[in-house]
């Protein structure tokens, strides 16, 4: 007998028990307000294994490192300051290029440490690239980026969200909410020393 497909919303997201997907941040019903040609949002079914790289002075513990103080305090690409975001790599490499294209301190790059974290597939929502301005991968940040990602947080609609690299065409990296009840769900690993090449400090 076929497993049935699970309930969707009008936004293509799979609906869960007690949770509105539908006007989140992304949705069709949304496209005029983010600026976006109307984003499509998907769970997918397994546990990705992410990284995130961090300085000593913020990585005593795990806690520490998923607090997404940093991202509170400054904001990124895809939140604005005053909301809590962890920003995660797809994968090590790209999360070490993600952390290049920023610092250029060869003192400072020598000094990083990372953490493994699992995240189970079924907390995970997917903006594509085919969805966002064209120009949303710019330098200098794109605002319709940040306002669809800011209401993703506050509609608490999924616990991570997986995002296209402006780094890196083709790779994606995870923004997770530590203020989503499914947040604990998470699996991170062990804190550990992470050394970049001597010939990548060499070139800074």
């Amino acid at each position: 007998m076929a497993e049935r497909s699970p309930r969707t919303t009008g936004s293509g997201v799979a609906a869960r028990p007690g949770i509105d997907r539908g006007g989140w941040p992304g949705s069709r019903a949304d496209h005029r307000t983010t600026g976006a040609r109307g984003i499509q949002l998907a769970a997918v079914a397994g546990v990705v294994t992410t990284w995130r790289l961090t300085r000593p002075e913020h990585s005593r513990t795990v806690e520490e490192v998923l607090s997404g103080e940093g991202a509170l305090q400054y904001g990124g690409r895809w939140n604005s300051p005053g909301r809590r975001a962890v920003y995660l790599g797809g994968n090590l490499a790209l999360a070490s290029l993600e952390l290049l294209v920023h610092v250029w301190t060869p003192d400072v790059l020598a000094r990083y440490r990372k953490l493994p974290v699992g995240i189970p597939e079924d907390l995970i929502n997917v903006i594509r690239v085919c969805d966002l301005p064209v120009d949303w991968a710019v330098p200098s940040l794109h605002p319709a980026t940040r306002k669809i990602c800011d209401r993703w947080i506050d509609s608490l609609a999924s616990a991570v969200l997986q995002v296209p690299s402006a780094v890196v065409v083709g790779e994606v990296n995870y923004i997770a909410n530590p203020v989503h009840p499914d947040f604990a769900r998470l699996q991170p690993g062990t804190i550990t020393d992470y050394r970049f090449d001597s010939r990548v400090l060499r070139s800074r």
